[in-house]
């Protein structure tokens, strides 16, 4: 064979090889740089809870334990749940869902929670008791409600959010 044929084929077959590996480099340095690009609609919950405002118009205590909320939805979203959570003088943190409440902006809903009746301090929560009891004693501390809204199927909970109430005296006012 040629010297001067063999030296182009070593030639191309260096520069194949070059552009397969500078191939290699450049496609997975640029699958690490725009990997968390989402050129379609977007699902981050940010971005919907950005639009999501809920406000207590009203709280009061009967005396069967049952705390009466007035929420108002104030953003742009439906509310779908509600995630309620108390502390009592008795009792520590806990949570409970308001499902269906189906609140749509710019409207308020009464509901009706038992803050007496154990709720789930941890793992899986479930809805919140409207039975009333005795609360004797005990004094409501303080309460949060989180608005969750759907988007495309999916729950999303809007924890930023969030809104409390610490005030003895209001959460304790009876109706």
């Amino acid at each position: 064979m040629n010297k001067k044929a063999m030296s182009q084929l070593i030639a191309w077959v260096l520069l194949v090889g070059f552009a397969i590996a500078m191939g290699a480099f450049i496609t997975s340095w640029s699958l690490g740089y725009f990997k968390n690009i989402n050129l379609g609609g977007s699902t981050e919950p940010e971005l919907y809870c950005n639009d999501v405002q809920i406000g207590i118009n009203d709280v009061c205590l009967d005396t069967d334990a049952l705390l009466n909320l007035s929420v108002a939805n104030k953003g742009k979203f439906s509310i779908s749940r509600i995630t309620f959570s108390r502390e009592t003088s008795n009792s520590s943190l806990a949570s409970c869902y308001i499902l269906n409440t189906n609140l749509i902006p710019e409207n308020s809903t009464n509901y009706l929670i038992n803050v007496v009746t154990n709720l789930n301090s941890f793992g899986t929560l479930s809805e919140c008791p409207t039975i009333g009891s005795s609360l004797g004693d005990a004094q409501v501390i303080n309460i949060g409600l989180t608005p969750w809204i759907v988007i495309e199927n999916k729950n999303i909970a809007c924890s930023d959010k969030k809104i409390s109430i610490n005030d003895r005296v209001l959460l304790n006012k009876p109706c």
